[in-house]
């Protein structure tokens, strides 16, 4: 084990030669002053979350003399705190000339935020990741672990990886994290799951996880990729449907979602097209792509085209002479859906819905 010093003890570092004991010629002044190194630390949130402090300290222990091998600096203390969100946090503190350059995970803290409903889900996630890490990064992790996520919504848990990085000038891939809100209850995740991992490796990252529930109030969509730069996830309303649609004549959320994914030309962005459930009897279809833009309008224009349309038929009817019209007119059109503005008036009847036509557009 690597030798430890207690950071309570002067005389232990003054006679190991970590400090040097300097008298100023003044009265009862003695400073204790750094002889060749600096005194650091490594903070690691979460670690051993809700264990005794001696069942942390003794598996802090394991992981200090790891970093201390990989890093070759003098090991001071290590210690188990509680912080500021009700965490256990761990510290290891170490003499060097320099502090050591670390790449942690918790770089994308995100205010909490969890990923996997079981600590169990949360460790068979974690020995997944760490391949993703290593081959991503070149790094070899001293630490790694699972923790509850100080979230407000059901206990969720989070994964976090440490790592010495002894060549910091060198460019590496980080996780990132990026998320969107939704609103309402996904109606297939799996399929937009595997939207999200296939498309993901189109832009050369590699996706690790993937969250399609609530958050606190409100579905959304978050994901946790390793790349060399950030990509978010973006998503955006296209229209309303109604479930019953046997008065309507109109296709459900579901079939227009499926001709959408169809008629998408995927050559120019991926996208994928899902439903989420709004409530009585009413569907409302989302799509969602990657984007290397800072804003969801910097990749595509969705219009609402006027007038609207007295029933679904009509609407149809008149789809293909606009759509026509628009491409003549130089606008690139990625998609035409027919659908409703919102959810309809409970007391107009189906057949009395205002359709209308939605475009989107390429910028």
């Amino acid at each position: 084990m690597a030798k430890k010093y207690s950071s309570r003890s002067f005389i232990d570092l003054i006679a190991a030669g970590v400090l040097k004991l300097v008298i100023i010629s003044a009265p009862f002044v003695c400073v204790a002053t750094n002889a060749s190194a600096g005194v650091f630390s490594i903070r690691m949130r979460g670690f051993a979350d809700r264990q005794p402090t001696s069942e942390c300290l003794s598996q802090l222990s394991e992981i200090a003399d790891e970093f201390v091998a990989q890093s070759a600096v003098t090991l001071m203390d290590i210690s188990c705190v509680t912080d500021e969100w009700k965490l256990t946090e761990a510290r290891i503190t170490y003499s060097a000339q320099e502090p050591v350059n670390t790449y942690s995970t918790d770089f994308e803290f995100e205010g909490g935020a969890g990923w996997y409903n079981t600590p169990a889900d949360c460790l068979a996630g974690l020995q997944r990741e760490i391949e993703v890490f290593q081959r991503q990064t070149g790094l070899r992790p001293f630490a790694h672990y699972c923790y509850r996520a100080p979230t407000l919504d059901s206990p969720v848990y989070r994964s976090e990886i440490f790592a010495v990085n002894k060549a910091p000038g060198n460019p590496i891939n980080r996780r990132f994290v990026s998320s969107v809100p939704l609103g309402h209850q996904v109606i297939d995740p799996q399929n937009l799951n595997s939207f999200l991992r296939t498309s993901a490796s189109q832009f050369g990252i590699e996706l690790v996880n993937t969250r399609i529930a609530p958050e606190i109030a409100a579905w959304g969509i978050r994901v946790a990729y390793y790349g060399p730069k950030r990509i978010a996830i973006r998503a955006r309303e296209i229209g309303f449907h109604v479930q019953d649609t046997s008065t309507t004549g109109s296709p459900t959320c579901e079939d227009a979602a499926a001709a959408a994914n169809a008629e998408w030309p995927d050559e120019n962005i991926p996208a994928s097209f899902f439903c989420s459930l709004v409530g009585n009897n009413v569907e409302r279809l989302f799509m969602t792509w990657w984007s290397e833009n800072g804003f969801a309008d910097d990749d595509f224009t969705l219009t609402d085209l006027t007038p609207d349309y007295p029933g679904y038929a009509a609407c149809d009817s008149e789809k293909t002479r606009v759509v026509q019209g628009l491409r003549d007119a130089g606008e690139k059109l990625m998609l035409a859906i027919c659908d409703l503005d919102g959810p309809p008036p409970w007391n107009i009847p189906p057949k009395q819905y205002r359709y209308r036509l939605s475009v989107v557009t390429q910028k």
